[in-house]
């Protein structure tokens, strides 16, 4: 069952992703409700993973940042300050270059490498216009 409050939703996942390497991962949900890692170029991007329960599937819960919220996301590679992000097929965050992929994010700080869980404003999920902005 999912709640919510202003920002944040709490869903079930889909596998136990409460690792630690998982938070600021980009979030997507799944045909039965359940939330995922998101995949490339930001396919189905709900929010961002704040805090992920364990338990397994169909049973941990998951807190997700979404659009309009200020949170931590984890990059996929080095970024600017400003830039339009979408998510890689790993759901970490990536600059956005070409026309089409979805916005996820824009980010609040500069990432200078993988793994670097800097700030971001969560994005409704916006196809890109233009590509790198």
């Amino acid at each position: 069952m999912a709640t919510s409050q202003v920002g944040r939703i709490s869903l079930v996942s889909v596998a136990d992703i409460s690792a630690i390497t998982n938070h600021g991962m980009g979030v997507t949900v799944d045909a039965n409700g359940l939330a995922a890692i998101a995949g490339a170029d930001g396919a189905d991007f709900v929010g961002v993973l704040e805090h992920g329960g364990s338990g397994g599937a169909g049973v941990a819960q998951v807190s997700i940042a979404t659009a309009g919220m200020s949170t931590r996301i984890r990059a996929g590679a080095a970024f600017n300050e400003g830039d339009m992000l979408t998510t890689d097929a790993n759901g970490r965050f990536v600059q956005v270059d070409n026309a089409g992929e979805i916005i996820c994010a824009k980010a609040l700080q500069a990432a200078t490498a993988l793994n670097n869980l800097v700030d971001a404003l969560v994005m409704g999920g916006t196809p890109s216009q233009s590509g790198a902005a």
